[in-house]
């Protein structure tokens, strides 16, 4: 009786383990990084496909390609703090190239977006902005 008991438990035992495990190994899966990506269309030269760009909270990357089409792209990575957007990051992409870069990871954990902006060959400001929301967790 006493070993029937014994090997009752152990089996027992061995199938709470095992949940017990599972459930573990569900729970310790790492968190997946906040990120949003997407084209955007140049609003100057009727709505045409102008780049696509991307962000990853998980090591704070922003990537922005800008086909060569004469326009190059502004690039700000801003975070919604107390009402207003700062700028957390602010670079140029020069016209047919891919802009990759990292913004400081002091920047706070809130509503962000990417914000481009439109300037002609020679540099100077057009005016169309596109913005693309998300946020870093």
């Amino acid at each position: 009786m006493i070993s029937l008991l014994r090997r009752s438990l152990r089996k027992r035992s061995g199938v709470v383990f095992a949940a017990v495990a599972a459930l573990v190994m569900l729970g310790a899966a790492p968190a997946s990084a906040n990120s949003f990506d997407g084209s955007y269309y140049n609003s100057l030269n009727g709505g045409k496909y102008e780049g696509y760009y991307s962000w990853s909270d998980g090591n704070n990357a922003v990537t922005v390609s800008n086909i060569g089409n004469g326009y190059h792209v502004r690039v700000r990575v801003q975070a919604y703090v107390s009402g207003a957007y700062y700028s957390y990051l602010d670079k140029y992409s020069n016209d047919n190239t891919t802009l990759k870069s990292s913004v400081p990871d002091a920047m706070p954990k809130v509503k962000m977006r990417i914000s481009l902006c439109y300037y002609s060959s020679d540099w100077n400001y057009l005016g169309g902005c596109n913005y693309h929301y998300g946020y870093n967790t």
